[in-house]
């Protein structure tokens, strides 16, 4: 299945960089600020819009219709199942050519998985092609359509460009984790090179745990929306239990203090501590400007970015930010309506 992918990758690279079918998916790519290095770096390519022209190259290469199936490249053919084939059009992939597969003579009993999107090689971490991303060209629904569940590729595993960020991630002892395959590969193309992104929004404990062997920072760089706000308070979460805990001594008041406070007299208590189990990370999240994801920002202003991401806000004071956003602090009600939303946050 490895070298199946490895012949896909190929394929759909050299239809992007050479064929008249792919003209609007590189100007598609020159449109969001990704040049012809990365194009070449992170191997992007282009699936055109044909029912078969990735199966029939495979075929030629000797692999069966089975293995493309099984490898998440090719579905099997199902013209009496509804939802499959409408009007001649495949439905839920953006892609198809508009001719009906019926009474085709060279229809076979497959057809592409992806079709008329841009494609995005998904690795592990070791480098090897596992997965391919799809985004759809014109108004192709869905926008991102993910490889399906094979033997090698399980997208709540998967982080997008860590094979590229392992030695970046090592380097500035951060990852950043962004939502989309275009904003990590902008990230790294103006030099964040610690930057990975998650398949879809969910980061998952997996994701953590693969992160953890080689950080203990971890800067969430989600897109300003209500989804990626479900996305940090999630990451955030599955970053604290994933995490180990360890032991830390905590001074305690002075009882003086104490006593103090009370207009009593007492002896200082010096030197008493506690001991508290705290997260042995650092989470927190850079604050993107409002409606703009992390590409859009990187190639409008990278020195901002680069400086929001060496300064990201610690955990207590984007829950401030986030959770007193629309209040008016300065009046008694939202006061007391910020200190009811942070109170389950902070304890």
């Amino acid at each position: 299945m490895r070298k199946l992918n490895e012949d896909a990758l190929l394929w759909f690279h050299q239809v992007l960089l050479r064929s008249r079918d792919a003209a609007d998916a590189r100007a598609y790519l020159q449109s969001r600020g990704i040049t012809s290095e990365s194009v070449i770096a992170f191997s992007l390519g282009y699936a055109p819009d044909q029912w078969d022209g990735l199966s029939h190259y495979l075929l030629g290469r000797g692999y069966t219709e089975r293995e493309m199936v099984s490898g998440g490249l090719a579905r099997e053919r199902d013209m009496g199942r509804a939802g499959v084939f409408q009007g001649g059009r495949s439905v839920g992939n953006g892609g198809g050519d508009g001719a009906s597969e019926e009474g085709r003579s060279d229809a076979r009993g497959i057809y592409d998985y992806f079709r008329n999107r841009i494609i995005f090689p998904i690795r592990d971490i070791r480098g090897r092609v596992i997965g391919f991303g799809g985004r759809a060209m014109g108004d192709g629904q869905p926008k991102y359509l993910n490889s399906p569940q094979t033997l090698l590729f399980e997208k709540n595993n998967v982080l997008y460009a860590l094979d590229r960020a392992r030695d970046g991630i090592k380097l500035a002892q951060q990852v950043v984790i962004v939502e989309g395959y275009v904003d990590a590969v902008i990230a790294h193309q103006y030099g964040t090179k610690q930057t990975v992104a998650c398949i879809g929004s969910a980061i998952t404990e997996k994701h953590i745990q693969q992160i953890k062997k080689l950080t203990k920072q971890v800067t969430l760089a989600l897109d300003p929306d209500v989804a990626g706000e479900v996305a940090t308070e999630r990451g955030i979460q599955e970053a604290l239990k994933a995490f180990d805990r360890t032991v830390v001594p905590v001074p305690m008041v002075a009882e003086s203090a104490v006593a103090a406070s009370k207009g009593r007299k007492r002896r200082e208590a010096r030197g008493m501590i506690r001991l508290e189990k705290q997260v042995d990370a650092e989470i927190n999240v850079v604050q993107l400007p409002p409606g703009e994801d992390p590409d859009e920002f990187i190639r409008r202003d990278f020195q901002s970015w680069s400086y929001a991401v060496a300064h990201p806000l610690p955990l207590i004071d984007y829950y401030f930010v986030a959770k007193t956003a629309g209040l008016d602090l300065k009046a008694p009600y939202g006061k007391a309506e910020a200190a009811k939303r942070l109170l389950p946050v902070i304890g």
